[in-house]
Parts: structure tokens; C-alpha cells; sequence
């Protein structure tokens, strides 16, 4: 799997994309939300808009919103690219600066490198499977460091209030808890019985 950017420099301008696979759990995660996200009358997006438009796609500061609130959490999506470049050389074996075929729009490419940008279309695919490939293995081994530290992180409750708290408020939360023990709903996710089922695919 691979994500297109939108507007981007010179290199995307001749080959209009700049390609990263998304490998292991974060493949496992676009597959699950392209399940939740097809159904009737939905707007197809993985991460929609709420409370406004759901025609569109979620503010792009949505990643920073939530990990911001989560338990333990005190860095932004920038600063994991700056540890993929720091720590993919200190441990994974990256060679100097090679972290910008990740990174970089121009996927390592010099601003000043006219045949690279426009006649090189190698996307190095195979390269920046193996960089993400040992990223995510290099996380897990990170995770589960801060699991057998903190339990905690495993109980999904416990991270739903959390973050909850963190991102609305005590009384909000409170008052979220009233309802939906009024209402005989879980307190987090979807009721199975009220959750529309997955359209299958090729269907009208």
C-alpha cells in the first residue's frame, strides 16, 4: 500500500506521487478502517469530518489533536519524523540522510538534481519496504516496553477515558457517562447490534 501527496515540489510535479508502503500494523489499520468506512450513504473517507461536512476528510491537525490527550504521550506527528531520521541511522542501520526517501517529498532527490526529479521515476519501493519494516519492528520493541511498564495501555477503557478526560473534561465526561447508562449503550464504541454492517464490495 502506498500514499499519494497532494500538492507537492518538482519531483511530484513529473511523477505525481511520492510513495512510502505502509507495512505491518499500519496496513492491518487501512484495511480495518476501509471496512468501517464502507457503507451505505458513507462518504468513503478513513478518517471523516465530524460534526460538520462529512462529505470531508478530518482536519489534518487530527493526529496531533489526539495525541496530545493520550496517556504518556508528549510529542506530535512531527517529531516521530524526526526520530525516524535520529534513531533509523543510531539503529537501524539507515545510511547518513537516507531517512529523506521516507520523509522527503523529493524522496532524497536534490533541489538541484534536474535529471532526478524529472527523468529518475525509481520509487526505490523495495528500499523503503525494508526501512518500514525495521521502523515498525524497532516500535513494537518500544511498546512493548511501555506495556510491561504501564499495563495499562492494553485496557481500552482505560485509554478511551483517559484520552476522553484529557481532550474534553471531567464534567463532559461525566455527563457522556450519564447518558449512556441512560440510554443502555457502551460507554465506548459502537452498540454491535446498532452498527450498520459493511457493504460488500462491487455492490450498488
Amino acid at each position: 500500500m502506498c500514499r499519494p501527496i497532494g500538492e507537492s515540489p518538482a519531483r511530484s510535479e513529473a511523477s505525481g506521487y511520492h510513495l512510502v508502503p505502509i507495512v505491518s500494523w499500519g496496513a492491518k489499520a487501512v484495511y480495518e478502517l476501509d471496512k468501517l468506512s464502507d457503507f451505505e450513504g458513507s462518504s468513503g473517507w478513513l478518517f471523516p469530518a465530524r460534526g460538520g461536512d462529512s462529505t470531508k476528510p478530518a482536519d489534518d491537525g487530527l493526529l496531533n489533536d489526539y495525541l496530545e490527550v493520550m496517556p504518556g504521550i508528549g510529542f506530535s506527528p512531527q517529531c516521530v519524523r524526526y526520530a525516524l531520521a535520529e534513531y533509523g541511522e543510531r539503529d537501524l542501520g539507515f545510511s547518513k540522510s537516507e531517512a529523506k526517501l521516507i520523509l522527503d517529498h523529493l524522496e532524497g532527490t536534490e533541489s538541484d538534481d534536474v535529471t532526478g526529479q524529472f527523468y529518475s521515476t525509481n520509487p526505490a519501493i523495495a528500499r523503503k519496504r525494508q526501512m518500514m519494516l525495521a521502523w515498525c519492528a524497532w516500535l513494537d520493541k518500544w511498546a512493548e516496553r511501555a506495556i510491561k511498564e504501564d499495563p495499562r495501555l492494553l485496557d481500552h477503557d482505560w485509554l478511551c477515558e483517559s484520552i476522553y478526560r484529557n481532550r474534553y473534561g471531567e464534567d463532559r465526561l461525566q455527563r457522556r457517562i450519564a447518558l449512556r447508562k441512560k440510554q443502555g449503550t457502551p460507554l465506548w464504541g459502537v452498540d454491535p447490534k446498532q452498527k450498520r454492517p459493511a457493504r460488500k464490495r462491487g455492490a450498488s
